[in-house]
């Protein structure tokens, strides 16, 4: 499976520490394995086609199917910025 980074997700990766950056290139693997249970997976929205991933206790990995050989990382986030980032907080 391929794995774009988005430019937000890519600002949001550069932010975290050494730590956190390790276990977000681990998520994004997962990805690339298509192995969803490894990052605890829901859907986030139906409409947007948004999944988010758990990435460790403070990190969860949002990204989309673009393709059926294509994964777009959308934005990496704390648990509680989830409803800012679907507009409803």
């Amino acid at each position: 499976m391929n794995v774009v980074i988005s430019e937000k997700a890519r600002i949001a990766f550069e932010r975290m520490d050494r730590g956190e950056q390790r276990k977000a290139r681990t998520a994004i693997e997962y990805l690339r394995m298509s192995n969803l249970d490894g990052l605890h997976v829901q859907r986030l929205s139906k409409p947007q086609g948004l999944f988010i991933g758990r990435v460790d206790k403070k990190n969860r990995i949002i990204f989309r199917k673009k393709s059926e050989h294509e994964i777009v990382v959308v934005d990496f986030v704390q648990p509680d910025e989830i409803k800012k980032f679907l507009g409803e907080g």
